[in-house]
């Protein structure tokens, strides 16, 4: 410190320091002395998870439309009540012992496959184009383990009386199931391609048909032959734009698309039953399903294309996991590109290899830290394709951590000269309060998601969640330690930015001094403000030209970089000159840009891919291009349940368990319900221009008219007078207590049900062979009654009916058949009220009014999410600087920049469907990341600087950091446009608008809009004078800066072992 008699000192605090936290100066301190104990924390961290997770759980991300869907109101209650009685009880006796005791192999259905044939404004139902058909289902056919999946009746392990039984039902199901191959007992292919064979067979007498034996008056004589098979032929096979020749000047049958289904059934070899490690058994079944369908994959390539044009496409469910495992790892790619871009940039910001290769290898070890803990602590295990989209996300946040704590340690240079640990701790502390604000403001809006009835949202909020946490850990663990290594070892030194030992303690103010001006030795220096902006008028933009180069934030801007030095001498100036056109043009483009976002419509179908790749044309074609849907599309009505489930705590973090169901008690041998059970059946029938009755012959149920089965025996032997002395003498002259078998329908007595129960459930059990599972749980006939595992009652009773498929499924087409189908409920309950059934009333349901639900749901969703995530961040806001107005100012700005992403989406049209429901409410949370840097630093600027100044410093000191996470977020949401998962193209728009448009409002707009509003809280000028003959001298307070002085002997100016 300078000492002289003649002059004399003033205490002051420099502006460009702050106070440094004891601990966070103890903290910094150790990393610097030992930078590899967090290194190695993190790194044994990180391996033990790692493993953990390879070991444990694995890396599976899944595609399955089933879980974008809308849970937790009214609708979907009725429904997840309904699937969730249908996993509690079992169907049939079948069902029961299907899940305890060991069966024959492959003897209970699985999920089938299907493939689509689609030959695009040409007719596929040429002789030529079958042939196509017939080869590539002979060559699917060929594949080694047919006979190991496929659905297998034992009959060489039947009696031969029995095999007739057995081919008789087999006959009676042909409509559902298929012929039986007698080499192989496999039920065959339900193609279009196995009846032409037995029709060739029996009416053209061709012993052994091939498809070169295939012409084209037997494909017009099979299609056209009788009225009623063609409606079969038509429903089951060919698409909904058949013509059958009439109006065609060729005469022959016309579609542009045909399906074949397959069948397939567990237990496989080595297991005992269905139910037997089922997961495992799907695995297997899948991995062999990609071999299976290998002869359509090969000619969906343009290259091995058939010369008809026909493109086959295969949908088959187990397979469809690997596919989309597959097409996920390929996205991955894309992610390196992002993650290589960022290890390149970070070099060229930072100017070392060493800080930017480790510091970006960082940014990976929360992906699998978050991955652990979300399926250990939260016992998560689904893992959705739309998680990827985190990984990009956490590639820009995780740059801005590491540009910002750089950034921060390497402008700490102008204050602190070349002592590392002021330095680091200065870094730490100044970073650990911007990025603890940014990533808790970004945390809790992603965790806001949690408001959400879409059961995807909540998890990829707390993924999102747990990612940043893990990053925030990271960034002041391992990457201050890779700081402070390179610090000490590598950091090359200019001899200028050394100061004087003597110079970091004691500072000549002189007349140019930016932080306070004196201008001459009296006591009228006590009155001298900190440098301004000239122009302080709110409109002299309007009479005047910005001036620029003014120093009023006290930095010595000769030391920064040549873009620094634009926002301290030029931008700053415009900013806050034209703060009140800059506040006013945004505020009118935020309201015109919001209206439109307002106005933008929804929709309600999920595309993962391209409308024309194989995977979604084929779920496009199935969906809606047959007369009978793959899909479930049914009316239910159910007895016996409540309408909402119980849904416990746990249940929320399992992708398939939306609740459990709560039963009311009935009692079926009552007659009046009886009567009630016929009565409804034939009411939904009756509804002829709503059931489509023909449907549902084959894929509707009535549980309760299986009872007609027993009747009709019971009626058959009374009809015959010698059979009927004979059961007679055996029943109720050999047998005691012998209850008479039911033979009426209507009048069931409670004797007669309580004995004939099991009988009824083992009829039952045909329903399990009349349809495979479906891929949308619930569907199935089966599902329609339900049995107690432990006391064999009955819990819950059903039925079901196929509706009519609207020729656009649209919310108002769907919304149209619910107001229907509640007033058929309506009347229900109003017969059961008349007849008296109180507790008989019933309700409808139906799967398809979840994606009606999801639809109507999803624009109040973004707004109630985006008003969470608002909510959330204002909190932590207001937290971090306690100023309801700074709050105020943040919110505004990301509502702006909502408004401004959305209202430029509008104009390109886009509509509101679950993907950018998703996006927008991700997008709320991380344009705060952007916006509130600058801000923050404003509002823990308590120096001397006055406004403009502080403005100055907060824009000087994160523009750099902050720019360059933009440009790797930019960037990183380039590499997402290639993807074929359209779910990431759109989202790349999400990144770029938010970044973009966030900056904007974080570097323009808040500086602006505080500027015009917001006062300036300073400290006061806290100064000890003591007049003497000189110019004063001002000297840190040394009471207010002891805990951060470092002596000289501990640390000096250079390290030694620095390199120039």
């Amino acid at each position: 410190m300078h000492s002289s008699s003649s002059q004399e000192h003033i205490r002051i605090h420099d502006p460009n320091k702050i106070k440094l936290w004891k601990w966070m100066i103890k903290y910094a301190s150790f990393i610097y002395k030992h930078p590899y104990v967090p290194i190695i924390t993190s790194l044994v961290t990180f391996g033990a998870l790692l493993t953990w997770l390879l070991c444990s759980y694995g890396v599976h991300a899944y595609g399955n439309t089933n879980y974008y869907r809308w849970s937790g109101d009214d609708i979907t209650g009725r429904w997840d009540a309904y699937v969730g009685a249908g996993k509690e009880n079992y169907g049939s006796i079948l069902g029961m012992l299907g899940a305890a005791i060991p069966l024959p192999k492959q003897f209970q259905m699985t999920q089938m496959g299907c493939v689509i044939y689609e030959r695009p404004n040409q007719n596929i139902l040429e002789a030529e184009v079958l042939k196509e058909v017939w080869r590539i289902e002979d060559e699917m056919h060929a594949t080694p383990g047919w006979a190991d999946y496929c659905f297998h009746v034992p009959m060489d392990s039947l009696p031969s009386f029995m095999q007739g039984v057995v081919r008789g039902i087999l006959e009676s199901l042909k409509d559902i199931l298929s012929a039986l191959e007698e080499d192989t007992l496999c039920i065959a292919f339900k193609s279009i391609i196995t009846e032409i064979k037995i029709y060739m067979q029996n009416t053209w007498n061709i012993t052994d048909p091939t498809a070169d034996d295939l012409t084209q008056e037997i494909v017009t004589d099979f299609i056209n032959r009788d009225y009623q098979e063609q409606l079969r032929i038509i429903g089951t096979y060919i698409g909904n734009d058949f013509d059958n020749g009439t109006n065609s000047t060729i005469g022959i049958p016309y579609s542009t698309r045909l399906r074949s289904m397959f069948p397939f059934a567990l237990p496989i070899k080595g297991y005992k039953n269905k139910a037997d490690r089922q997961t495992e058994q799907e695995d297997k079944l899948g991995r062999w399903q990609l071999d299976f369908i290998e002869p359509t994959l090969r000619r969906q390539k343009k290259k091995n294309r058939l010369p008809s044009g026909m493109i086959p496409y295969a949908a088959f469910p187990f397979a469809l996991t690997y596919q989309i495992s597959d097409l996920i790892l390929k996205q991955v790619w894309w992610l390196v590109g992002s993650f290589a871009f960022l290890f390149f940039f970070s070099i060229f910001v930072m100017k070392s290899v060493f800080v930017a290769i480790l510091g970006a290898i960082g940014v990976f070890f929360p992906i699998p830290c978050a991955l652990v803990t979300l399926n250990g602590v939260f016992q998560i295990k689904h893992v959705d394709v739309i998680d990827v989209i985190a990984l990009f996300l956490i590639c820009g946040i995780g740059a801005d951590c590491l540009f910002i704590v750089y950034e921060l340690f390497r402008q700490a240079r102008t204050i602190y000269g070349y002592h590392n640990k002021r330095r680091l701790a200065y870094a730490a502390q100044r970073g650990l309060i911007a990025l603890a604000t940014s990533i808790s403001a970004s945390g809790v809006s992603f965790l806001a998601l949690l408001t959400s009835g879409v059961r995807i949202m909540n998890f990829f909020g707390i993924f999102s969640f747990l990612l940043l946490l893990f990053t925030f850990f990271f960034t002041f663990t391992w990457y201050l330690a890779i700081i402070a290594i390179w610090a000490a070892k590598w950091e090359k030194h200019d001899q200028k930015d050394v100061p004087d030992e003597n110079e970091l303690r004691t500072q000549q103010i002189s007349s140019t001094s930016s932080t306070i001006m004196y201008t001459d030795t009296s006591s009228d220096a006590q009155n001298d403000e900190p440098v301004d902006y000239p122009h302080k008028g709110v409109f002299d933009f309007l009479f005047m030209k910005p001036i620029f180069n003014v120093d009023a934030a006290g930095i010595d801007i000769e030391k920064y970089n040549f873009y620094e030095k634009f926002f301290y001498n030029k931008l700053s100036s415009i900013i806050y000159f034209y703060r009140f056109p800059i506040v006013v043009f945004f505020l009118v483009l935020s309201i015109i840009f919001g209206y439109f976002t307002f106005q933008m419509g929804t929709k309600s179908e999920l595309s993962f891919l391209d409308p024309m790749s194989p995977l979604q044309r084929a779920y496009a074609l199935a969906l809606n291009g047959f007369s009978t849907a793959l899909n479930d599309f049914s009316f239910v009505y159910v007895w016996g349940l409540e309408e909402k489930p119980d849904v416990k705590f746990s249940e929320y973090f399992t992708i398939d368990s939306y609740g459990s169901p709560r039963y009311i008690p009935i009692d079926v041998s009552d007659p009046k319900v009886q009567e009630h059970l016929r009565w409804t059946w034939q009411f939904l029938n009756n509804q002829t221009d709503f059931i489509d009755v023909v449907t549902t012959v084959n894929f509707g149920c009535s549980p309760w008219e299986k009872w007609e089965y027993l009747i009709n025996i019971t009626q058959s032997i009374e009809s015959n007078p010698a059979l009927k002395v004979l059961v007679d003498y055996v029943f109720y002259d050999l047998l005691d207590n012998f209850t008479e078998p039911p033979n009426d329908m209507n009048n069931i007595t409670r004797e007669q049900y309580n004995t004939y129960n099991l009988v009824w459930q083992a009829i039952l059990s045909e329903l399990a062979y009349e349809e495979p599972d479906s891929y949308v749980p619930g569907t199935l006939k089966a599902n329609t009654v339900g049995f107690s595992y432990d006391n064999y009652s009955l819990m819950y009773i059903g039925m079901k009916a196929n509706m009519f498929i609207p020729e656009e499924i649209t919310k108002e087409s769907l919304r149209e058949l619910y107001n229907r189908a509640k007033s058929m409920e309506k009347a229900i309950q109003g017969r059961a009220l008349e007849k008296g059934l109180k507790n008989f009333e019933g309700w409808m349901t139906g799967v398809a009014w979840l994606t009606m639900v999801t639809e109507e749901m999803l624009p109040k969703q973004v707004v109630k999410d985006v008003g969470c995530a608002f909510a959330c961040a204002a909190a932590v806001i207001l937290i971090s600087t306690w100023s309801i107005l700074y709050t105020v100012f943040v919110l505004y700005s990301m509502i702006c920049t909502i408004f401004l992403i959305m209202g430029i989406l509008y104009f390109t049209g886009w509509k509101i469907g679950t993907n950018e429901a998703i996006m927008i409410s991700i997008a709320s949370g991380f344009c705060a990341d952007f916006i509130i840097q600058p801000m923050l630093a404003m509002s823990h600027d308590f120096s001397r600087r006055s406004l403009f100044g502080k403005i100055q410093a907060s824009l000087t000191t994160f523009c750099t950091p902050v720019s360059s996470a933009l440009i790797t977020t930019l960037v990183a949401a380039a590499f997402l446009y290639p993807c074929e998962i359209l779910l990431f193209p759109p989202f790349a728009t999400f990144l770029l608008g938010s970044g973009i448009f966030g900056i904007l409002q974080g570097f323009f707009v808040l500086p602006a809009l505080i500027a015009l509003l917001s006062p300036n809280k300073r400290k006061p000028l806290d100064i000890n004078f003591q007049f003497g003959q000189n110019n004063p001298i001002v000297t840190y307070d040394q009471n207010e800066d002891q805990d951060e002085i470092i002596p000289p002997s501990e640390e000096p100016l250079i390290p030694q072992n620095s390199q120039e």
